[in-house]
């Protein structure tokens, strides 16, 4: 490319200076060839004007032929030019270049147009083939006293000298030439130079790099692009990094947002997903350049954003997805897609755990409404019972007095685990924890239900290591295993064994409670730890259970850090364990 252009400028700038140069022959010489004629004519007046003075100066007795043609001879040496005298009535009286005997065959000169115009001005002069010497001459004439004078010069001398002026001028023309192209290709390489460098910062400002700026600048046009190009590499350096704070702080907003946002280009292709949609709905890595569909194979969410680049309007719409390969897991999620100017942006809320409290919030409405009722019932039913007439039986009295006690005490026991349910769940339960030995601990606990065990003939046994500890609420670890150990009494039949045990494993201590009971179905062992949920309902009742026990043993447990499970076979008894992390 260098070597292109500076041959394209040396080249132009050659054949302009041509072309100037031949204009300038061309004008020039014609110019000078009439300055010439003109100044050979002036010179050749001058010769006959003093030729005319001598002439005018003789005495009559000198004028004679013999006299005139020896004087035109000797002025022709003088001046080296051809010298004609010629007598008022055109004769020729002397001729430089003819003989005396020559002289009377010579024609008469009197019309001869330079002598015709010198009889009329100052001087005549004329160009002219000589038919007496046979050769074009340039004549200049004078009038005299005694006739006219007449001086010629041959063309050829006057062509000879106009040859080398003109082969000067060439010459000349072609030195101005040689320097002209010396200097167009210094120039021209000048320039290439200044435009390949602005070029090469051109190209590094075009790929993202503005360290580079053009210096030594001359002041011409030149010059005034290379600033033209500084002042725009310094505007787009600036604008670019405005640019890229922006986008840095939009994408970091995206990326600390808790909401999904889907942008897609005019045509739904995916142009940019943030980490919390990824995350929301378990999309894969190269998201971006596929379409919705593709990857979140919802027609809803599809439908949302085809309709928000076609009608070019706010969509709003709450959709159930389902994550996972076999449609796993079901989330609830609330879009929004409005259009941009080029495309659409989709905003996703997961409300799936909103919907889950709305669901546990009206599930537990309805489990303790169940949960009151019946006891309420059965205390209105007493009561009644003894207003219509039962007070008149004392056994009657005492015994339905004694039932509307126990379903006081239900309602009680009810109520008291529903405030401490709710106390846990809402973070206002305010654990002390301290490094505790547990086996005193467990052993009170086991003191405690001794007499119910003895009651049922159950063997109540305990295996704790003696010096395990652990960091616990001592309340609520008391609360946690007497749940435990009063469900297992409960449910296992007498002449049965309960084993509480405690040991430590893996940075935890693992707090287990064993019993020979009944046993859990394995369809309800997921659902034991939930509030209200109750295997064998009515027996559980019987038993004074509100089915919040082990709800509240699970959100205990959770209070320290720790994790909470059963294994349990029907028949043959279950094991409900904690643990308690070091």
């Amino acid at each position: 490319m260098k070597s292109r252009i500076a041959w394209k400028l040396f080249a132009a700038f050659l054949v302009i200076a041509a072309w100037g140069l031949l204009v300038s022959y061309l004008t020039l010489v014609p110019r000078i060839d009439r300055f010439l004629i003109n100044d050979i004519e002036k010179n050749l007046v001058q010769k006959a004007n003093l030729i005319r003075d001598h002439v005018e100066s003789l005495d009559d007795s000198e004028w004679n032929a013999k006299e005139v043609d020896a004087l035109a001879d000797r002025f022709a040496q003088e001046i080296g030019a051809r010298v004609t005298l010629i007598a008022p009535d055109g004769k020729v009286a002397g001729d430089s270049d003819l003989g005396l005997a020559d002289l009377p065959g010579v024609e008469n000169h009197l019309q001869r147009p330079e002598v015709q115009e010198a009889s009329r001005a100052a001087f005549g002069s004329s160009r002219r083939h000589s038919v007496t010497i046979r050769a074009d001459l340039l004549y200049v004439a004078v009038k005299t006293k005694r006739g006219f004078v007449r001086v010629a010069l041959p063309l050829k001398v006057i062509e000879s000298t106009e040859k080398e002026i003109r082969r000067s001028i060439v010459v000349a023309a072609l030195v101005a030439l040689a320097i002209a192209g010396v200097m167009g290709l210094l120039l021209s390489r000048s320039v290439v130079r200044s435009l390949l460098r602005m070029s090469e910062v051109a190209q590094r400002i075009s790929k993202g790099d503005f360290s580079k700026r053009l210096y030594s600048i001359p002041r011409d046009e030149v010059g005034t692009l290379a600033r033209a190009i500084n002042t725009m590499a310094d505007g787009l350096e600036s604008q670019l990094g405005e640019m890229k704070r922006e986008k840095n702080q939009l994408m970091t907003i995206l990326d600390g947002m808790v909401e999904g946002v889907l942008v897609t280009d005019p045509k739904g292709r995916i142009v940019l997903v943030n980490p919390a949609l990824t995350t929301m709905l378990g999309l894969s890595g190269d998201s971006v350049g596929r379409t919705v569909l593709e990857c979140l194979r919802n027609a809803a969410v599809n439908d949302a954003v085809e309709k928000a680049l076609s009608e070019k309007a706010l969509q709003e719409q709450e959709i159930e997805i389902f994550i996972g390969a076999g449609g796993g897991e079901e989330r609830s999620v609330v879009v929004h897609s409005a259009p941009l100017t080029a495309g659409s942006v989709s905003v996703f809320y997961d409300v799936t755990n909103v919907r889950r409290l709305e669901n546990v919030r009206k599930e537990f409405v309805a489990n303790v409404s169940h949960e009151l009722k019946t006891p309420l019932t059965c205390i209105r039913g007493y009561a009644e019972t003894l207003k219509a007439g039962a007070l008149d039986d004392p056994a009657a009295a005492r015994r339905f007095v004694e039932k509307i006690e126990t379903n006081a005490g239900q309602l009680q026991n009810l109520v008291e685990d529903i405030l401490k349910l709710s106390q846990i769940e809402s973070g206002r339960l305010d654990l002390a924890k301290s490094a505790t030995g547990l086996a005193p601990v467990i052993g009170s606990i086991c003191e405690e239900f001794a007499e119910m065990a003895a009651s049922k003939k159950i063997d109540l046994r305990k295996e704790v290591a003696a010096g395990i500890a652990a960091p616990v609420d001592v309340q609520a670890f008391r609360q946690i295993l007497g749940n435990l150990v009063q469900n297992a009494l409960k449910y296992t039949p007498e002449r049965g064994a309960v084993t509480v045990s405690a040991r430590a494993s893996n940075g935890d201590v693992r707090v287990a409670v064993a019993d020979t009971g009944i046993g859990i179905p394995e369809g309800d062992l997921a659902r034991v730890f939930e509030r209200f949920y109750r295997v064998d309902k009515a027996r559980s009742r019987e038993m004074g259970g509100t089915g919040l026990g082990l709800a509240i043993v699970k959100h205990l447990v959770q209070a320290h850090g720790g994790d909470v499970g059963v294994k349990s076979e029907v028949g043959k008894g279950s094991e409900f364990w904690f643990t308690i992390p070091l």
